[in-house]
């Protein structure tokens, strides 16, 4: 083609151009026939390789819910594998009631059971003394004997710790058990106050106590003691039969003392702390003396184990009042400072050789917990309220004893110099 016009040899050149021949069109048509037959047999191959199959086609379609109702199958053999598990124990446990101690007892307690208290409460109450491994066990003795339970009064009672349920019902439920007497020892009190004072209420001679601590076998003092019955007789209430001996005296105390520290975990914080368990109690002892309350006794450790760090004399007047025998006294004179005594700190340097007193739970706690501080005195500045100031320097603490001195100055009888 030039600039758009058909050559003349063009086929479409009107005089070129020519119409097919008929066997040219037989030619077209044998080829779309045999086109025609190549795709049916294609389709054909296609559908043999991969025939319709409504079956396969049904489960495709039911393939999701199918797995979840496979999932809950799963769901319900396991939630019911669980309800006879749990239900197993349940029954079980019905079975075997409920928890109990084998008995006969551990340890003498005393109880108090106050006017009106239900099963439920008297239940309560002998759980927290671990009379009773479970209130439950307790309920269930006396659902099964309601006499006993029937005879229970208000007044106190002297049980064992870790005993059977029915056992401790039987006690309290029989009035000769009712304990008629008790006395009672504060903390801080050294031995000759504590046999004065047993000595006072039960009638027990001050001497058959005094030849028992001189020779301590039979009290079963922890081995480290070391047979030194100062620091160890428990402050508590004891109850007390109507004619008791020195040993039914004191070997509550000392029971109780090994209780007591069992509980804390005395011995291994003692033994973290460096020092030997007596040692400990010896600090304790003298804690309780200088004032060892919740809100101080820890502190005032804290200054005593900073100057045995460094050597310095501990400085007690509390020592200097035990070997005077004068636990009384507030005002310590320069006189009183030279007692010559082992238990003078002021004199001798370290902790005296025994507890000055029998310490309290608080005291016993300090000694092995002291607080982290870099004090080095500390004073009484109002005994009567009980406040403790400390100082780190002596012209701090002068300070403070100024204080207690006016405090004196107004209290004379208190302070003892009346």
């Amino acid at each position: 083609m030039i600039d758009g016009h058909p050559s003349a040899d063009s086929p479409l050149n009107d005089d070129a151009f020519q119409p097919p021949t008929a066997e040219l069109r037989d030619l077209v048509s044998d080829l779309a026939d045999y086109e025609a037959a190549r795709d049916s047999e294609a389709a054909a191959a296609a559908r043999d390789a991969k025939p319709f199959d409504i079956e396969a086609d049904l489960r495709s379609h039911h393939r999701i819910p199918n797995l979840i109702i496979g999932l809950l199958l799963i769901a319900v053999i396991v939630g019911g594998f669980m309800a006879l598990y749990f239900g197993g124990l349940k029954l079980l446990k019905k079975t075997q009631g409920p928890e109990d101690y084998p008995g006969p007892g551990d340890t003498r307690v005393m109880v108090s059971i106050p006017a009106g208290a239900d099963l439920e409460h008297i239940a309560q109450i002998l759980l927290d003394k671990d009379v009773v491994k479970s209130a439950e066990a307790f309920i269930e003795a006396a659902i099964a004997h309601p006499s006993y339970f029937a005879d229970i009064q208000a007044a106190d009672y002297q049980v064992l710790t870790k005993m059977r349920a029915e056992d401790a019902l039987k006690i309290l439920g029989d009035p000769s058990n009712i304990v008629q007497a008790f006395f009672t020892i504060p903390e801080g009190f050294r031995n000759t106050q504590v046999f004065e004072r047993i000595h006072t209420v039960t009638g027990v001679p001050v001497d058959e106590l005094e030849r028992l601590a001189a020779n301590p076998g039979e009290l079963e003092l922890p081995d480290w003691a070391d047979g030194v019955v100062e620091g160890y007789l428990s402050p508590n209430t004891y109850s007390y039969d109507a004619t008791p001996t020195a040993l039914e005296a004191l070997k509550p105390m000392v029971d109780e003392f090994k209780r007591l520290i069992d509980e804390l975990e005395f011995v291994a914080a003692a033994e973290a702390l460096g020092i030997s368990p007596a040692d400990a109690v010896t600090m304790a002892g003298l804690v309780e003396r200088e004032g060892g309350t919740l809100d101080y006794a820890a502190d005032i450790a804290g200054v005593f184990y900073n100057r045995l760090r460094i050597g310095m004399p501990l400085q007690s007047d509390a020592t200097v009042l035990y070997a005077l025998n004068d636990p009384g006294t507030l005002n310590v004179t320069n006189e009183m400072l030279e007692f010559d005594s082992p238990y003078n700190t002021y004199l001798y340097p370290g902790l005296p050789p025994t507890a000055i007193s029998n310490p309290g739970r608080v005291s016993l706690l300090a000694a092995v917990h002291p607080s982290d501080h870099d004090y080095l005195y500390f004073v009484a500045t109002d005994p009567s309220m009980g406040v403790v100031k400390f100082a780190r320097t002596w012209e701090e603490h002068e300070q403070n004893v100024a204080e207690f001195n006016a405090w004196c100055d107004a209290n004379p009888v208190e302070c003892g110099i009346a």
